[in-house]
């Protein structure tokens, strides 16, 4: 049965782990509409591990943008030191007792340096770095954005389902009434040994007996999924949906199907995410190729170290590495060149190529899904809207057979025709009813808007 595999496939791809574990629990359940469903599935891990990738991008956007800093280098060392004596003297110092600064000595030495860099122009790299990662950021808040869209739906196909297979099992109890009563009418009939029944139909109404029961245990399984399901959604064991009957969202204008193509290419987050990461792959191509230039950078630097056991020498010439102070500044180009450059560039140019192949791909992959929701939408409403004449048809049967059964005027076979066939029209119109809410999210989610966009203005 089309209904229970639907509602049944659903909630085994959301909660097929936690079915075994799940009991009923004690506490009082709260009953929440389907806009506080989704308010509580988007706070679920799916749509958090999208947002912990968010993060990332915000860190790699602020790492990009600090690196104007000016970046600082200290190096300090120290151990033991040299004993050396100018000789004849400090002030004539022509030669010393040593003939190496490096011989190791008892002395305590030690040396601190430091050099601090800081980018004046670098032809663009800097800028062409920080847009590569908001291009990124924005990807990933894009990303983010489908995570909670997709979602939204899942909680909507879940909600609508769990409510169809509840309707469905109130039709099987309403007509398992009738059928337990016309089976006692017609056992009381054949034990006063009346000739207008038979064996027969006593057969016939405990087969249709059989087969209801068997439906109303698919059905009940159903229900039990799609609860479990919403649960997990939402991670609550208590709570379920609002107790609302299964009613159809308004009627409202799709469009035409190429209409609903150009909204699936530009307004899904999708569609932004792989444009935005396109744009940064042009970015980092375009700083591999100004690799061929260099950094204008300014450099300060200063220079710490003493060596009590050394002299000092009186003399401006020389140089004394042990004992010294100082500090330097100078405006440097740096490169970074080997014959891995060409080989670069070329792999950064290919990996645009394949960005921009991938968004061409991406979106027509979004029209025609867009195309597909539109078309189930549309079929969705037509159905519904020619089962309901005859859902409305079957109903009438059946009364006006359990009023002939009143009469004496029906036969058994009667009431088994009219109770079948309204099972299947009741089916089918609570089916159209679910496929044209489902497929009106759907269609919503394809196009890139929210379902409620779509729905006549009060």
């Amino acid at each position: 049965m089309r209904i229970l595999v639907t509602v049944l496939t659903l909630a085994l791809s959301f909660c097929w782990s936690l079915r075994a574990a799940h009991s009923q629990t004690a506490a009082p359940v709260r009953r929440v509409t389907l806009d506080e469903l989704v308010d509580r599935a988007k706070k679920s891990d799916r749509v958090e591990a999208a947002r912990d990738k968010l993060r990332g991008a915000e860190a790699r956007r602020d790492l990009v943008r600090a690196m104007w800093i000016p970046q600082l280098e200290i190096t300090a060392t120290g151990g033991p030191g040299p004993e050396i004596t100018c000789l004849p003297s400090p002030e004539m110092c022509t030669s010393t007792n040593v003939k190496s600064v490096y011989r190791i000595g008892d002395q305590p030495t030690f040396r601190i340096d430091g050099t601090v860099t800081m980018p004046l122009y670098t032809f663009g790299k800097l800028s062409h770095g920080s847009d590569a990662a908001d291009e990124g950021l924005a990807a990933a808040q894009a990303s983010v954005e489908a995570s909670r869209a997709d979602v939204a739906l899942e909680v909507a196909r879940v909600y609508y389902g769990l409510k169809l297979a509840r309707e469905i099992l109130i039709m099987l109890e309403e007509g398992r009434g009738h059928v337990t009563v016309e089976i006692d009418r017609i056992e009381r009939e054949l034990d006063k040994g009346k000739t207008n029944v038979s064996e027969y139909d006593r057969y016939r109404m405990r087969s249709l007996l059989t087969e209801i029961d068997a439906r109303r245990s698919e059905t009940q399984r159903s229900v039990a999924d799609a609860l479990v399901a919403i649960r997990a959604l939402c991670g609550d064991d208590a709570i379920d949906i609002d107790d609302a009957p299964l009613a159809e969202l308004p009627a409202v204008a799709l469009g035409t199907g190429a209409e609903a193509r150009e909204m699936g290419r530009d307004k899904r987050p999708e569609h932004r995410a792989v444009n935005a990461g396109v744009k940064a792959q042009e970015h980092l191509a375009t700083i591999e190729e100004l690799r061929w230039l260099p950094d204008i950078v300014l450099r300060l630097g200063g220079t710490v170290a003493r060596d009590p056991g050394a002299d000092v020498p009186f003399n401006a010439y020389y140089n004394n590495q042990l004992n010294v102070t100082g500090v330097w500044a100078v405006i440097a180009m740096h490169w970074t060149l080997d014959g891995t450059r060409p080989g670069r560039v070329r792999e950064q140019n290919a990996e645009l190529d394949h960005a921009r192949t991938s968004e061409r791909l991406v979106g027509l992959g979004l029209g025609w899904e867009a195309q597909s929701a539109w078309n189930a939408a549309q079929d969705a409403r037509r159905r519904l809207d020619a089962v309901r004449a005859g859902d409305a048809a079957a109903h009438s049967w059946v009364v006006a057979v359990l009023q002939n059964t009143e009469l004496g005027t029906a036969e058994p076979r009667d009431l088994n025709e009219a109770l079948q066939a309204y099972f299947i029209m009741h089916a089918r119109l609570y089916s159209a009813m679910y496929d044209w809410n489902v497929g009106l999210h759907a269609f919503a989610r394809a196009t890139g808007r929210d379902w409620r966009e779509l729905l006549p203005k009060q």
